[in-house]
């Protein structure tokens, strides 16, 4: 499997606004009701742009945008449209280091109701969209490390949730390396998904359909590549690479499998697909440039591969 390469979803980002340098920009919208929106860019030497757009009802919106004075205005663009009911999106960007313009870009939107976003956005260069449109959804993202001396080593990640189906999905992305990429489909009902992206290069798909699905990817090691894919009911994917160049393909579908995949070494392959029901498979690859298919179609089998 070639190393996943996810397009960015920054051409999502409709309200970035022409700012002028050491000038904040905030547009707010609300033509619902009981909706409540705060927007602080005091912080924000070089300028920052926000726009918030409530026609729900009783939605919050929270903005907070700030810069250490480097690069040029805008150094952090958001965007919230919330058209549902009872939704929640926190929004706290700063931007620090700035190198060649970069900026950081956060998009949620909220047509369904009763859910919560949370975007932590610091250094430069973060992507981020958030698309809740079922209800009693949480999606958190959190990108980059405050602090980071010189011109830093946390920047330009690209995270993208998408929140469907029936609803009560949970989604969690950490990218505190850089130039790392997650993407997650949640449909069907309760799914849950975790990506932990601390290395660099590293690529993560995840999608989820039917019904109460649980993912975790692990990227510590660089250039790694994850896909999983996951229909039918209560099945569990975990897939851990701490080593380099390495690749899992993990394909779920009928009724509770399970599959580990752990990747310590460097540049090994691993191929999973299990349909039919309760089959668990193990996979281990702690040495170099190894390759593993592994296909379970019939039930309550198991089957352990260390290579």
């Amino acid at each position: 499997m070639k190393k996943l390469l996810l397009a960015t979803t920054a051409a999502v980002l409709t309200f970035a606004a022409p700012a002028f340098a050491n000038n904040s920009n905030s547009t707010v919208t609300q033509t619902g009701n009981s909706n409540g929106a705060t927007v602080n860019q005091a912080a924000s030497v070089t300028g920052s742009t926000s726009g918030v757009v409530q026609s729900g009802n009783t939605n919050t919106a929270t903005v907070t945008q700030a810069d250490d004075g480097t690069g040029f205005a805008p150094n952090n663009i958001s965007g919230v449209d919330q058209s549902g009911n009872n939704n929640t999106a926190t929004v706290d960007q700063n931007s620090q280091t700035v190198w060649m313009a970069e900026k950081n870009d956060s998009y949620i939107h909220q047509s369904g109701s009763a859910n919560n976003a949370s975007v932590t956005q610091r250094d430069d260069g973060q992507k981020s969209v958030i698309e809740q449109v079922s209800s009693s959804n949480t999606a958190t993202v959190a990108q980059g490390v405050s602090g980071v001396p010189g011109y830093g080593v946390t920047f330009e990640n690209d995270s993208s949730i998408w929140q469907g189906g029936s609803g009560y999905h949970s989604a969690e992305v950490e990218q505190l390396g850089y130039w790392n990429q997650s993407d997650i489909i949640q449909g069907g009902y309760a799914q849950r998904a975790d990506v932990s992206q601390t290395g660099h290069d590293n690529g993560s798909s995840i999608e989820q359909y039917g019904d109460f699905q649980e993912a975790d990817v692990i990227q510590s090691g660089n250039n790694n590549g994850s896909a999983i894919y996951q229909d039918g009911i209560n099945h569990d994917a975990v897939v851990t690479q701490s080593g380099n160049g390495n690749d899992s393909d993990i394909t779920q579908n009928g009724d509770d499998q399970d599959a580990y995949i752990t990747q310590s070494g460097n540049g090994n392959t691993s191929i999973v697909n299990q349909s039919n029901a309760h089959n668990t498979a193990y996979v281990t690859q702690s040495t170099n440039n190894n390759i593993s298919t592994l296909t379970q179609s019939g039930t309550y089998n198991t089957a352990t591969v260390t290579q």
